[in-house]
């Protein structure tokens, strides 16, 4: 697993899009993509 550290700007940007996925996509939606964002499965 990648170890990586964001700064305080990074994440807010991560709040900011999971609130956005939240309006607009529904709280269970907004979840699953978020936890994607954060996962490995998006590493290759």
């Amino acid at each position: 697993m990648t170890k990586y550290k964001l700064c305080n700007e990074a994440k807010n940007d991560f709040i900011r899009i999971h609130h956005y996925g939240i309006k607009k996509f529904g709280m269970i939606q907004a979840d699953k993509y978020f936890e994607l964002l954060l996962s490995d499965k998006t590493q290759k």
